[in-house]
């Protein structure tokens, strides 16, 4: 086993990459458990679509910092859009409908979802793997011996910059405490006038927002193909499991954790390794402590 100081640092600043993307989307599953009550099995698809969107986007304007950053806010922008239409459209509809059972039958809806996205995406982009070289500038440098790029840093800037921004205005603004009393007491805060299902609708757009902004920042690595948001919603299971179910707090931190401990195990073990250790820390804390990592029962934001 290799034990370098600088081997150790460049792992932890790609640990901290991965788990920057990882916090992202965990965040944006947190937010539907703690808020809505449901798991969107469907998350991985939105950061499908965050790359697809992106991906056009530069191959036709053109790739260079200002192109990048503006093309970002209009992934958000529709991707935010298209998360609140599905919202007003599936999940309302269900909740009049199914009534109390309406939480599980939005398993199935997101399970549905899911493939339909994933199927309409193989009609019609194909499943031809797209990528672009890099998102703002590929020039390398080096860091106190550790050797990285412009784009990387960059990425790691973009998600903790997204990660603020989210945690203020859940803590600060009015529509955050707004969610935060739905979270806590869905029939306390509509009787104090907090419209439930606008602010479902604003959950589930800001959740697919994170998800695709999460899509965008890591085209130049993953690309954009229909399946390419599996394994980061995986990823995503396991970091908001381990950190409690709905806990956002934990769901930075569990991600950081996941991404630096996948990029350790990545390198130090054979291919494969890497999702074994992560399943058997899963388990093993499920042992331990089943509320995750924080250790109380946390279903709201």
């Amino acid at each position: 086993m290799v034990i370098d100081p600088i081997i150790i640092a460049q792992l932890l600043w790609l640990g901290l990459l991965r788990g920057s993307i990882y916090a992202l989307m965990s965040l944006g599953l947190s937010l539907t458990f703690g808020v809505m009550r449901i798991v969107n099995f469907a998350h991985g698809e939105f950061f499908m679509l965050g790359a697809y969107i992106s991906y056009f986007l530069l191959t036709f304007l053109g790739i260079n910092p200002l192109i990048s950053f503006i093309s970002t806010f209009i992934v958000l922008g529709i991707s935010f859009i298209l998360g609140a239409g599905i919202s007003r459209t599936f999940f309302s509809a269900l909740r009049l409908r199914s009534g109390k059972e309406w939480i599980i039958d939005s398993f199935v809806l997101t399970l549905g979802l899911s493939v339909m996205l994933q199927n309409l995406a193989l009609a019609l982009w194909t499943p031809v793997y797209r990528g672009i070289p890099y998102l703002w500038n590929p020039s390398t440098l080096k860091i106190l011996e550790i050797s990285t790029t412009i784009d990387r840093i960059a990425i790691l800037f973009g998600s903790l910059l997204a990660i603020f921004i989210f945690w203020y205005f859940l803590s600060y603004t009015f529509l955050g405490k707004a969610i935060r009393a739905v979270s806590q007491n869905e029939e306390a805060a509509k009787s104090l006038g907090v419209n439930e299902n606008k602010i479902y609708t604003l959950t589930f757009g800001l959740s697919s927002m994170l998800a695709s902004l999460a899509g965008v920042l890591l085209l130049p690595f993953a690309g954009a193909y229909p399946t390419v948001g599996v394994n980061p919603l995986l990823k995503s299971f396991i970091v908001v499991i381990l950190s409690g179910l709905g806990n956002i707090h934990g769901a930075i931190f569990g991600g950081f954790f996941v991404g630096i401990i996948e990029t350790f195990a990545i390198f130090y073990t054979e291919e494969g390794w890497n999702s074994v250790i992560l399943l058997a820390l899963l388990i093993i804390v499920l042992i331990i402590r089943p509320t995750g990592f924080f250790g109380k029962r946390v279903r709201y934001v």
